[in-house]
């Protein structure tokens, strides 16, 4: 997210951690992605699901193609229905499957279908489908909460997640999803084409929310690169 990019740079770098890339789930609607500010002060690389066709992007992720990062193996899982484009990511790592589930599964939630090329059905059988298929154990990080919360099972998410949980119906689904009656999100009008361009504020962007569209100056950038390193 545009707002914290220097908040997560500086808590890469206590970690001893260098960042190389940014991986989108999807083009958000209620935020600014950090991507492009990111890529401007730690020179990481910018990748989005291929599908997207974003010309600002870097590299390009599909299912079936694993994306590695040095010893990691990252599966993206072609996952619609929040948006029609929607990726998520998974990892198995000896006994452990971690999902990084973007928009479409939360925690005891999931993502709108309200807007935005989604789709209730489509939602429903991606998360039945790709997700609820993995192992009950698998730990599941989603993209935000509400709550504080931030981490999940599979398991916990089939039994108490009150949309999808104790085997609902698509039928039953997708009246709880039309009947939800959300508000229009604030920052839609200018997130989706700012988003479309990596996270480059447009025109339209609201007074209050400018200031972390700045790159501060070419010495702050300076700075951070001796700080991150360039990745190239």
């Amino acid at each position: 997210m545009i707002d914290t990019v220097e908040r997560d740079l500086d808590v890469l770098k206590n970690l001893g951690l260098t960042p190389s890339y940014t991986l989108e789930t999807h083009i958000h609607a209620d935020h600014l992605t950090g991507a492009r500010k990111m890529k401007a002060l730690a020179s990481t690389q910018i990748v989005v699901p291929s599908m997207n066709k974003l010309p600002c992007a870097d590299l390009g992720v599909e299912e079936g193609k694993v994306f590695q990062v040095g010893n990691i193996k990252i599966h993206p899982l072609f996952t619609p229905g929040h948006t029609d484009m929607h990726h998520a990511y998974l990892i198995e790592e000896g006994a452990l499957t971690l999902l990084f589930s973007g928009d479409a599964l939360l925690i005891e939630a999931c993502g709108r279908t309200d807007f935005q090329s989604g789709d209730a059905t489509t939602l429903y059988r991606s998360i039945q489908q790709k997700f609820f298929t993995l192992p009950d154990e698998t730990l599941v990080y989603p993209a935000h909460d509400y709550e504080g919360r931030h981490i999940t099972t599979i398991a916990q998410e089939k039994e108490r997640n009150p949309r999808l949980g104790n085997n609902k119906s698509e039928k039953e689904f997708v009246e709880i999803m039309n009947g939800l009656d959300l508000p229009y999100p604030r920052k839609l009008d200018f997130a989706v084409p700012g988003n479309t361009a990596c996270g480059k504020c447009p025109d339209n962007v609201p007074e209050e929310y400018r200031g972390p569209c700045e790159i501060k100056s070419v010495a702050s950038k300076n700075r951070m690169h001796e700080k991150y390193g360039d990745q190239g």
